[in-house]
């Protein structure tokens, strides 16, 4: 069985990264792979060649550009293909209760599933995309199709034959998990509460029934420090009840718990991300420069104190003030890179 989701996954993940002519343009330009040479973090450069495929990207830089749009394509790619070509959710389920193995590389998809958002790369996508590049979208919205398939697989896998607490569906019929018996109904509460933090892109469901993760562009992201902490009710409940809370499950709600903390911290800095990826692009590649530069070019004390230099970058020609400016925002990349990459943790 291994053997054949191994197949089928390799399979559909080569049919997209290695065969599909769209998607190095895809990857160039929805993630900042181009900009990561600015940032040392290596000794070696970022490609073994400078205009090869994807397979000349070392390892790191590969998974780090997919870290910083929260997309976290190379860990899921395939799998919900895989699944779903196999069919027999049963024998993966069972393989996933009675295989260490599969259960503990299953359960760290899970974990870059919950981090992962994938409205978060839909808008890298329509910022940094050109608005008639209509193949190079066709291709994002089906790789967020492929998002979601997995996200589904992995669920139905991991909530086989018992109400997990992250059960994170939403029946449209009811707002409230079904209990089967009474000591599930702890259980049941807190994953009515975890649900809630859940938001559901009404553009792009399956049918009723949606499998997200916390979205911080809505609920988390518009939090006052007076609303309800639903998270940590749901914790307080499971952990004050008679439910079995496997290791398993409370590193998952500790999970919850960092990504509450951090996601309403996280999302601006990657909204400022693709913005500034934008503006630097349009500078480096089309010599368009924003309004900000001339006020940066003609006020000497702005540019001073901005450059964090000499008073002499201040008096300097126009030339260099604006090249100073464009120094600005390729630093203020980078330190939305580096503070991503910390929110993300192990992901990246």
């Amino acid at each position: 069985v291994m053997d054949t989701l191994s197949e089928r996954s390799c399979s559909a993940y080569r049919g997209v990264v290695f065969q599909n002519p769209l998607f190095i343009p895809f990857f160039k330009k929805v993630t900042p792979e181009l900009e990561l040479g600015r940032m040392n973090i290596g000794s070696r450069p970022s490609r073994r060649k400078a205009d090869a495929g994807v397979e000349s990207l070392r390892a790191i830089p590969w998974i780090f550009a997919w870290t910083q749009t929260r997309f976290h394509l190379p860990v899921w790619l395939g799998i919900g293909e895989a699944f779903e070509s196999f069919g027999d959710f049963d024998t993966i389920a069972t393989m996933y209760s009675e295989w260490p193995f599969f259960q503990v590389t299953l359960d760290m998809v899970e974990m870059v599933l919950m981090k992962a958002d994938e409205r978060c790369a839909k808008l890298y996508e329509r910022m940094l995309l050109p608005s008639e590049a209509n193949e190079l979208k066709e291709l994002g919205s089906s790789l967020r199709a492929s998002f979601r398939k997995t996200k589904s697989a992995i669920f139905d896998v991991l909530n086989a034959g018992k109400k997990y607490m992250f059960d994170n569906s939403i029946d449209d019929s009811s707002n409230e998990p079904v209990a089967t018996t009474e000591d599930e109904e702890p259980a049941a509460s807190a994953a009515a509460k975890l649900s809630s933090l859940y938001d559901v892109d009404e553009e792009e469901d399956d049918g009723g029934k949606h499998y997200g993760v916390l979205h911080p562009f809505t609920e988390l992201a518009s939090k006052s420090p007076g609303a309800p902490d639903l998270l940590g009710q749901a914790v307080k409940e499971v952990n004050t009840s008679e439910f079995h809370c496997s290791a398993s499950h409370q590193l998952k709600l500790n999970l919850l718990r960092k990504l509450e903390l951090r996601l309403p911290y996280v999302t601006p800095l990657n909204v400022m991300q693709a913005h500034l990826l934008k503006e630097l692009r349009a500078i480096v590649d089309d010599n368009v420069w924003p309004s900000e530069a001339n006020t940066f070019e003609a006020d000497a004390d702005l540019a001073a104190m901005c450059s964090l230099s000499s008073p002499t970058m201040a008096t300097a020609e126009v030339a260099d003030r604006r090249a100073q400016y464009q120094i600005i925002v390729e630093d203020a990349l980078i330190i939305t890179m580096k503070a991503i990459a910390i929110a993300m943790g192990n992901t990246g």
